[in-house]
């Protein structure tokens, strides 16, 4: 199994009552629409609140957030309910031109869809997705990680390796500014 690599974190949300980067130095997030900043209930305290399609919380563009060759993402995540199409997560970039996407398959009512990673490679602008049937149950909270570096890239699932792709790791486009008003719809 594949250890993620061991980069010094650029942020770090806990959104526990507010946007704010716990690194010294970094950008904060903002809410939009209804989205809200709860100081409790979370997995670890607070957690940002997306009750609706039209909330969300952006994290705006910094160069340091270009990430091409070796990053990582974690987050915790929680639905209440069903959705009934797809949904983003996490994102840099902007539909269909991503950089980097975590997103959740639609779900059927039951679980609440397979959790899908991806990024456009570099060079090429071709999308690189990692892909596997995966079913997080509703109402808990779950764990998705996302790394990738020059070996390869693979993604984990509360703890368990969902996917890898190690046949090649080309360099994650970068993008000079923001092309959309959110990181989670």
């Amino acid at each position: 199994m594949k250890t993620p690599p061991t980069l010094p974190p650029i942020g770090h949300w806990k959104f526990d009552g507010s946007g704010v980067n716990e690194i010294v130095g970094g950008v904060s997030a903002e809410k939009f629409d209804d989205a809200s900043f709860q100081p409790s209930g979370g997995k670890y305290g607070g957690f940002a609140y997306i009750r609706d399609r039209g909330d969300a919380v952006k994290i705006f563009h910094q160069s340091m957030f270009d990430l091409s060759t070796a990053f990582t993402i974690e987050f915790w995540f929680r639905e209440r309910a069903s959705g009934k199409i797809n949904q983003d997560l996490v994102y840099k970039g902007a539909d269909p031109n991503y950089n980097f996407r975590i997103s959740r398959e639609e779900g059927n009512g039951v679980s609440s869809g397979s959790i899908v990673v991806g990024y456009t490679e570099a060079a090429t602008g071709a999308w690189r997705e990692l892909r596997k049937a995966n079913e997080p149950r509703l109402g808990i909270w779950h764990h998705v990680v996302f790394t990738k570096d020059t070996a390869g890239s693979a993604y984990y699932l509360d703890g368990d390796m969902v996917y890898s792709d190690y046949s090649a790791s080309p360099d994650a486009k970068t993008s000079p500014n923001d092309s959309d008003r959110r990181i989670n719809k």
